[in-house]
């Protein structure tokens, strides 16, 4: 359910992607630095734009400083320096890869990954996140209940997801009180748009292996149960934009925009033509790379 917030490389200004560059090589750092060199795999574009959208809206100055990557080892590459919000996303983002892979072994009963390896991420995560672990897994928890219970009320499964990506904003440290309502309302939006996203993405694919889909449970009115998410899709990010604009023009403003107002609707497009390209930045041969 992840690899949906990504942005358009090709619409973007080079300063922007040097931003967002170094906002993922930050949390990058940050994993590797309180989890091992491995989980760093682990890190998606989602949560460098989660990361991006909390020091935006923070509206302060962001320290920068140089390092090596052993990635890409030649030359020297700049990354967000170390900060609470910054860990917070390392955390969050090792958390949601432990969520993912329960939530794969449970529905295809095997994973790419071990679980020992996620054995270890989840007790860190539990011990560094504490309250803000549980209150996002019990929501989690909520939504495969109701994926067992076959659930065909797209509006109740888009709220679960919702509310996940809402309440891990609002645990997101140094965000001004004035700005915390607005950022965690804009989270909420982006979460029920990722879940519509990623259901109209699988759905054949989860229909031809016998998967649940809410979209395959779904009863709409009028039209196919894809129009009706498509629907849906747009409302939530028209309710994203709106909230985006009360928020601040802090650091990573620029990448925030062209993630909402470009790569989100070009996202839904070509998933409706089947073309998505399951996560990489669009736009751009920097992209060609698993990761930066």
């Amino acid at each position: 359910m992840f690899g949906y917030l990504c942005p358009c490389f090709s619409e973007m200004k080079m300063k922007d992607a040097q931003i967002f560059r170094e906002a993922y090589c930050g949390v990058c750092r940050a994993i590797r630095k309180r989890y091992g060199q491995l989980p760093r795999f682990l890190l998606t574009y989602d949560i460098t734009v989660l990361a991006l959208l909390a020091l935006m809206a923070q509206d302060c100055a962001v320290s920068t400083e140089p390092h090596w990557c052993p990635i890409h080892p030649f030359g020297m590459k700049t990354a967000v320096g170390q900060s609470k919000t910054i860990d917070f996303f390392a955390d969050m983002g090792m958390a949601m890869a432990s969520w993912k892979y329960q939530d794969t072994k449970h529905d295809h009963e095997k994973s790419g990954y071990p679980g020992i390896c996620f054995w270890r991420v989840r007790a860190r995560c539990k011990r560094n996140l504490g309250e803000a672990y549980e209150a996002v897994a019990q929501i989690l928890g909520e939504l495969r209940a109701n994926e067992l219970a076959l659930c065909g009320d797209i509006d109740v499964m888009a709220d679960c997801f919702g509310r996940a990506m809402q309440t891990t904003v609002s645990y997101t440290p140094d965000v001004p009180a004035r700005e915390q309502e607005t950022l965690a309302w804009l989270a909420y939006q982006l979460g029920r748009w990722v879940y519509l996203a990623d259901a109209l993405d699988d759905l054949a694919a989860d229909q031809e292996n016998g998967q649940y889909n809410v979209l395959a449970y779904a009863e709409p009115l009028l039209g196919s149960t894809a129009v009706l998410a498509q629907e849906a899709l747009t409302y939530a990010r028209a309710r994203a934009a709106e909230a985006f604009d009360l928020l601040p023009k802090g650091y990573g403003w620029g990448v925030a925009e062209n993630v909402i107002e470009i790569a989100m609707p070009t996202c839904l497009e070509s998933i409706k033509k089947g073309e998505y390209n399951g996560g990489k930045p669009m736009g751009s041969a920097w992209c060609s790379r698993k990761r930066i």
